[in-house]
């Protein structure tokens, strides 16, 4: 329910500011208006903080009436972040390996690819897709078998707002549940051998803060 809560603030406003600002057309004062709008709506994010009184628009002076406004919603995105935290999987060789937090045996595991520059989202999406993801003791079958084990895809759009991560971070979401998991077991992803064009140069686990390490 926090992340729903978190989502709907987001994006209550947000399309109505990507609107004005792709029609390249918009003024001054009607962009204000729309970010004092996004404001309001991200104020649902720290309720009892809630919103300051924005100054007016000046004319005369726009970064007046805009820098504390744009500084306001940055706070407020930095805020979501503090949410999570990234647990780095240790690497070995062609290996990644992380201990997870939650013993729970049904897991929806949010994992990053940090790519090196240059990079898209589809050179992640496709080495994720041809590496082996699995609980370390059925790597060995599933090698043999030629198996990817669990099942993964990559993160909507609207989701990966909340987790306000750089520009070289791919966000995807791992199934751990049935044959191929053990929350008891470390967590592997075994690299593709062949058939990429780049590789990521460090993969981390994000969990909710409060989680305890293991």
């Amino acid at each position: 329910m926090e992340i729903r809560r978190q989502l709907a603030a987001l994006w209550t406003r947000l399309p109505e500011v990507e609107g004005l600002l792709a029609s390249r057309a918009a003024s001054p004062l009607a962009l204000h208006g729309s970010l004092l709008g996004l404001a309001g709506a991200w104020a649902a994010l720290d309720p009892l903080a809630g919103v300051p009184a924005f100054e007016a628009l000046d004319f005369l002076d726009l970064r007046r009436g805009y820098e504390p406004l744009l500084d306001w919603l940055e706070r407020a995105i930095e805020s979501i972040r503090a949410g999570y935290r990234c647990l780095p999987f240790e690497q070995e060789e062609q290996v990644f390996s992380v201990r997870l937090p939650d013993p729970a045996p049904r897991q929806r595991l949010v994992v990053g690819l940090r790519m090196p520059a240059g990079a898209g989202e589809q050179a992640a999406a496709d080495w994720l897709e041809r590496a082996i993801v699995a609980s370390d003791p059925h790597l060995p079958l599933l090698a043999r078998q030629r198996m990817s084990g669990l099942a993964r895809q990559p993160m909507n759009r609207q989701e990966q707002v909340a987790y306000s991560v750089g520009d070289d971070t791919r966000l995807f979401v791992v199934q751990g549940a049935g044959d191929w998991f053990d929350a008891g077991q470390p967590l592997r992803i075994v690299a593709p051998v062949s058939g990429v064009a780049s590789s990521p140069w460090q993969i981390v686990l994000f969990v909710a803060d409060g989680s305890d390490n293991t």
